[in-house]
């Protein structure tokens, strides 16, 4: 037959109630009035509703029992994990900023309702630099006119067609603005008038100053494709839509993406000329999924010159000549851009980017501790130290210990004790409830009566709250003046409240069965 635990908490406030009036007759007979109002039926009630208190703690005893059971085979509750988003930055002024860094921890909170912290989870090196406009085009941006074309008039087509088919201004610099583009993806080659269209320019403003730091650095430019949030590492073809050749391309090792740079002319020349550009890696696999393009920048890229703006025809000058609304300092009027990237294309993506952007980094749902005083040992066993918060992030718990010479010594994380000698300065963190262990004397030395345990910084938070959409995480405190925003560009994915004990009592048997293997399928599906 099967185990079935005995009920101990049978006698609710109704039953006990029933069984004393019941026995009224029996015990005091001159005892009529049996109505609510009565004393002695008040003292019946009160008596029954304390029992079934009693009662209720009673029958808990087993829940407590098996709780400490599960304290003693090492089953702890899963601390809760953070959401994570990747932010980009905005320059005030890219032209006059110079490289700066962003060091690890900035905070950034999201919008109302919940308005959930996230802290950036690495430094950020950032480029005097950013994107201010981005041209499509069937050939050479500057002199839009192919090889043997004598212009519309010439040929009998419409002007505004004839440029179309061969220049399109995908994005001005201002419409959207740079930080409501994850909001408001740009299309690049999506206009029907764009089908033969091949290349992207795209046009920067910088610091042209070399001491400035964006000349001659290495620079991580992040696409961010709207179709393609979370990429994986393995796939050719993540989003967009490109043709299925793709694939098929990059398996014979065709080159599918060329990457060139403009270089204005020198002394004794008349004319600039496109340059190779020095890619040191790109994951974007020719613009068909998100990733990082990570390139030398040429110490002499400049401005194309105003001279170099040849009209389509007579009568007819360039177009983008004077399509820029956004003014970038120290560069030519008539087209104000730093410098020119050029990007060609076997086969065009048709993709909608959330962001095109050199300062980027990634942000979790995180908040950190620095400098917290945990209390002095004992030199007793089994020590237990509480942090101030719960839900430790894995891995951001930095502990020492200052002895009586005021020295610090670092302390080390174990999973447990087994491994651990008399003199190891070893600890179990139990991250859900923010506590340290420490060993017993004989696996792990505990903290002594002379040291002052310190954690230097720790992480903390997470959790289903931190889940936020695309754009919301926009309001940055305590950046540098020169970073006029902040903003991410995928929805924060990944986070999970913490283990409910409930839960944890379900997980047991399986944890103590593979007791931290894989062997049989049960077990694979366990761990997942």
């Amino acid at each position: 037959m099967p185990l079935i635990a005995p009920k101990l908490d049978d006698l609710d406030f109704a039953t006990v109630e029933t069984m004393l009036r019941e026995r009224i007759p029996l015990v005091a007979p001159e005892w009529t009035d049996h109505n609510d109002s009565d004393p002695g039926i008040a003292l019946i009630q009160l008596f029954a509703y304390l029992a079934e208190q009693v009662s209720y703690r009673l029958n808990r005893v087993p829940e407590k029992s098996y709780v400490e059971f599960l304290k003693l085979v090492g089953v702890r509750l899963t601390p809760a994990v953070a959401a994570t988003t990747r932010m980009a930055f905005a320059l005030t002024k890219p032209a006059t900023a110079t490289r700066l860094l962003i060091a690890t921890g900035a905070q950034i909170t999201a919008k109302a309702p919940k308005s959930p912290v996230f802290e950036t989870d690495a430094p950020l090196d950032v480029l005097p630099a950013q994107i201010a406009a981005l041209v499509t085009t069937s050939g050479d941006l500057i002199t839009i006119n192919r090889a043997g074309d004598t212009g519309p008039t010439a040929t009998g087509v419409d002007p505004a067609t004839y440029i179309a088919e061969r220049y399109s201004l995908a994005w001005d610099g201002k419409t959207p603005k740079l930080k409501d583009m994850p909001t408001q993806p740009l299309p690049l080659f999506f206009k029907p008038a764009e089908s033969k269209h091949t290349t992207l320019y795209i046009g920067l403003a910088f610091n042209r100053s070399l001491a400035a730091g964006f000349k001659g650095a290495r620079a991580s430019l992040h696409l961010q494709i709207d179709a393609d949030e979370l990429p994986e590492a393995d796939a050719s073809v993540e989003a967009g839509s490109a043709p299925l050749s793709v694939v098929n391309a990059f398996e014979t090792g065709a080159i599918l993406v060329q990457y060139a740079w403009f270089k204005p002319p020198g002394l004794g020349q008349t004319v600039g000329s496109w340059q190779d550009l020095s890619i040191v890696s790109d994951e974007t696999e020719a613009w068909t999924r998100s990733g990082i393009v990570r390139f030398e920048v040429p110490t002499k890229i400049d401005p194309i010159p105003p001279g170099a703006w040849s009209d389509v025809e007579p009568g007819l000058a360039h177009p983008l000549i004077g399509a820029l609304k956004t003014p970038v300092e120290d560069t030519p009027a008539d087209v104000p851009i730093s410098g020119w990237l050029r990007v060609t294309f076997a086969i065009p993506p048709r993709i909608a980017i959330r962001s095109l952007n050199f300062n980027t980094v990634v942000a979790s749902n995180l908040k950190t501790i620095v400098g917290e005083r945990l209390g002095r040992g004992t030199g007793k066993p089994g020590q237990v130290m509480a942090l101030t918060q719960s839900n430790i992030a894995p891995g951001s718990l930095d502990l020492a210990g200052r002895d009586a010479a005021n020295l610090l010594h670092p302390w080390t994380p174990v999973e447990d004790f087994d491994a651990s000698g008399p003199n190891d300065r070893h600890y179990v963190i139990d991250a859900e409830a923010g506590a340290v262990i420490y060993g017993d004397g004989l696996r792990g030395r505990p903290p002594l009566a002379t040291e002052l345990m310190i954690a230097a910084s720790y992480r903390y938070g997470g959790g289903v709250a931190g889940e936020v959409v695309t754009g919301a995480v926009s309001q940055p405190s305590g950046l540098p003046s020169a970073i006029s925003a902040a903003f991410n560009v995928t929805p924060a994915r990944g986070g999970r409240d913490a283990e409910t004990v409930d839960a944890a009592k379900a997980r047991a048997p399986h944890a103590f069965r593979s007791r931290g293997r894989a062997v049989t399928a049960a077990d694979y599906v366990d761990a997942a």
